[in-house]
């Protein structure tokens, strides 16, 4: 007689996901029509769509069903995106200069300073041995080395140097 296993519904999809996968894969190395890398991540999406499922299966079973549409959608947006991608099309995009995404870095950096400072400020009223000028110089010593590593960023590099406005 042999010992019934009781299948999992979950380990059979995630299984399940991961053949097809892998004959997607292989597919698109034969025909060499997709690079490596593009197949590379449109694996990743599918794991982590199965993943997803994975997750809505532990649900109630009417809830499971808008989660387990809520990750097709996202699978299906995430492989649109990559399909029009350089890693896909095998477009070369090199840096460009984006402002506003070097002003955005350079006021989150700006913000994290800010709550360290408050941080310090918090800490020297509670103790009387508190060393605040140290704290606000290690706070200060954080945002010029953030500072400097954002403006170092290829995307970054006609980027001015000088802080945004937020007025």
């Amino acid at each position: 007689m042999r010992p019934q296993t009781r299948s999992n519904p979950s380990t059979f999809l995630f299984t399940a996901t991961l053949a097809s996968v892998a004959m997607v894969l292989a597919a698109g190395i034969a025909r060499a029509a997709d690079p490596l890398p593009c197949q590379s991540a449109k694996l990743s999406a599918q794991v982590n769509h199965a993943r997803c499922i994975v997750r809505c299966q532990q649900r109630t079973p009417e809830r499971a069903q808008p989660c387990e549409a809520r990750c097709n959608d996202r699978l299906t947006r995430r492989l649109a995106i990559l399909q029009s991608s350089p890693v896909c099309t095998g477009v070369a995009v090199g840096p460009s200069a984006n402002n506003s995404v070097c002003d955005l870095q350079l006021l989150n950096a700006a913000w994290k300073q800010a709550k360290c400072y408050l941080r310090c400020d918090r800490l020297d009223r509670r103790s009387d041995t508190f060393n605040v000028a140290r704290c606000n110089d290690r706070c200060s010593s954080k945002f010029d080395r953030t500072r400097v590593r954002v403006l170092r960023q290829p995307i970054c590099s006609q980027h001015s140097g000088a802080m945004p406005s937020i007025n």
